[in-house]
């Protein structure tokens, strides 16, 4: 097993290293490998070798910048295995020695927090931001050096000093290279550029992005995966000096988008640029959900990207899986059972009608099956929504307010998924894994039931399940005479792929407006919080 085995991305954590921003975490652990593992310390030292060459003959010549010496030092010791027999001047103790000696040098930095060069842009707005690292502290109207930046939680909008305005979302890494560059090692921005800052570059693993008067956005991952969604104008998008491919620049407009591998090929086809995917302007006042904390899975359904880029009142047809706006008052009958994939929700796996009646109940993509799931009529009414709000067959101008022990939702406040029954809606989770690097998905939570404001008795009885990977992991029955709530709790296991929401009722279901209020995955970026949060 190599080093790049033992500790994954041990480049990325030594190049933070260097930077003065490695977590405190990840510290300890390098350090410890470093005097207890023989083949890692020949590693580092190889590294630091490779980084104190490049940079002494940088400053003789003058021939290679910054991100260039940073190239060449992550691709210093190859194969992640120093070579047999190879003489070393340097000794197992002074390796120890230098990692103490860095160590103490970054502790140093922290405490200080101090800046060097001169600004290159301004922290023109924040929310929820918690950052890490020596600029922990953070806050609207700080000045900005060429440093790198993490940000583990919340937004930041970045002005820089020649005029691009950059919206970050959470978590996210990267570095200010100048006043109209900026390398984003890990996670996911968009970036306003007018005729000032014309020409203003974006550096990633796998690509360079050179805007010509645009507004455009970007997703990356630490690996190499790069994509470049434009909204307006026109992008430049070339291969990065790392990457192995020979192909040319491609120009993008308005409305493409490309998705760049970890190898430097560029695939065009089937892609389009998606705006619902990114932040562009800070959210609303008391937003619930919040990058790299909580996303909203009811905003996902509304076409967003779960922080607050969806539109209340959408919602997805059960049948057709195609988007709609509510309402549709109507109760329709699906044919003989059948999975319904929604290709336009990118988050989404599918959606169904469940009626154990018709046999195996296909719940993704995959072939996944609700095993016990009872007998419905297979009817349902409007699908999954993007709203607690309820609509009644015939008052059509009359609308009810969802509500759960006394609190409204479908507010900004208090999101909520409405599924009527019979319904039920796949997630897909490992794809807002890939949409946001960094981050894990810890759990589910939701608080469930039938609404208080109903404004007719119900038919029957009705119930309400949540699956994972097809396996029952909650159900909640809710009798005719009851309007039951019930809080959610779903653990979400780091591999796991499909989360499952399902109401169903083997009867009529008239007037059972069950709905999800607050349902949000909670996220974690897998680091200490050793920060403190921007005002």
């Amino acid at each position: 097993m190599s080093p790049m085995d033992r500790i994954p991305d041990i480049d990325y954590h030594l190049e933070l290293l260097l930077e003065g921003a490695i977590d405190p975490k990840d510290l300890a652990r390098l350090e410890s490998a470093i005097l207890n593992d023989p083949e890692v310390r020949d590693y580092c030292v190889d590294y630091l070798c490779t980084c104190a060459a490049v940079r002494r003959s940088s400053m003789a010549t003058g021939e290679l910048s910054e991100t260039d010496i940073m190239a060449a030092i992550s691709q210093g010791p190859k194969g992640g295995r120093a070579q047999a027999g190879r003489p070393r001047r340097w000794s197992y103790a002074a390796a120890a020695a230098i990692l103490i000696g860095l160590a103490a040098w970054i502790g140093w930095s922290l405490w200080l927090g101090a800046p060097t060069g001169p600004a290159v842009g301004t922290l023109a707005e924040v929310d929820q931001a918690v950052w890490q690292g020596p600029h922990s502290h953070l806050a609207r109207g700080a000045a900005l050096h060429s440093d790198l930046l993490r940000l583990r939680e919340g937004l930041a909008r970045i002005e820089l000093g020649q005029g691009a305005q950059v919206l970050i979302q959470a978590p996210c890494d990267f570095r200010l290279d100048g006043t109209n560059e900026l390398a984003l090692v890990s996670g996911k921005l968009v970036a306003s550029v007018g005729p000032p800052a014309r020409g203003f570059v974006v550096h990633t693993k796998g690509a360079v992005l050179t805007d010509l008067g645009t507004e455009f956005g970007v997703i990356a991952d630490p690996k190499g995966r790069v994509e470049a969604h434009v909204f307006e104008g026109r992008v430049v998008l070339a291969p990065s000096a790392d990457a192995s491919t020979q192909a040319g620049a491609l120009s993008l407009d308005a409305g493409q988008a490309v998705v760049v591998d970890p190898y430097g090929g560029a695939v065009r086809a089937g892609y389009h640029a998606q705006t619902g995917l990114f932040v562009k302007a800070m959210p609303r006042q008391g937003e619930r959900s919040c990058p790299g904390r909580r996303l909203n899975l009811a905003d996902i359904v509304g076409g967003g990207n779960g922080f607050g880029t969806g539109m209340p009142g959408q919602g997805i047809d059960l049948v057709t899986g195609r988007a709609f706006k509510r309402p549709i008052r109507i109760v329709r009958q699906a044919p003989q059972g059948g999975y319904t994939p929604v290709p336009d929700r990118r988050y989404i796996d599918g959606v169904f009608v469940p009626n154990g009646g018709h046999g195996r109940v296909v719940i993704s993509s995959t072939g996944l099956a609700f095993q016990g799931c009872p007998v419905t009529l297979g009817t349902y009414y409007e699908g999954v929504v993007n709203t607690a709000e309820q609509t009644v067959v015939d008052q059509p101008d009359t609308t009810y307010p969802g509500r759960l022990r006394g609190v409204e939702y479908g507010t900004p406040q208090h999101p909520a998924l409405n599924i009527h029954p019979n319904a039920g809606i796949t997630f897909d989770l490992e794809a807002i894994r890939t949409d946001n690097p960094g981050t894990t998905i810890e759990r589910f939570t939701a608080l469930c039931g039938i609404s208080e404001s109903t404004p007719r008795p119900r038919s029957s009885d009705a119930d309400t399940w949540v699956l994972v990977d097809g396996s029952v992991a909650f159900h909640v029955s809710c009798p005719l005479d009851q309007n039951r709530s019930q809080e959610v709790t779903v653990p979400i296991a780091p591999g796991a792929r499909f989360l499952t929401l399902v109401t169903t009722c083997t009867r009529d279901a008239g007037h059972s407006w069950c709905f999800f209020g607050d349902p949000m995955l909670d996220l974690a970026v897998g680091e200490d919080k050793n920060n403190s949060q921007g005002d």
